[in-house]
């Protein structure tokens, strides 16, 4: 069986903002730059409820991040512990 899995390896573009839903529901939004060294490709990654709630404390722009994206289009963001430049 395949791997449909694909892993996103970039800078954060800004700071991220929570927001809430009508239901409460905690999602922020941010840019993600994939550098290939030859061009630069833009993602917008959405974080909901605890990952959101998460990731606005502990991302912030500049941050190097991984994305996984499965097949459901679900993603998790994992913080590469090292500061910005």
């Amino acid at each position: 069986m395949k791997n449909s899995n694909k892993l996103i390896f970039g800078r954060v573009g800004h700071d991220l903002e929570i927001k809430y839903t009508t239901s409460g529901k905690a999602v922020c939004e941010f840019s993600l730059a994939e550098n290939d060294g030859e061009s630069t490709q833009w993602h917008k990654v959405i974080l909901w409820e605890d990952l959101a709630e998460y990731g606005v404390v502990e991302i912030k722009k500049g941050y190097r991040v991984f994305v996984r994206l499965s097949k459901e289009c679900l993603s998790q963001a994992y913080i590469k512990k090292k500061k910005p430049r």
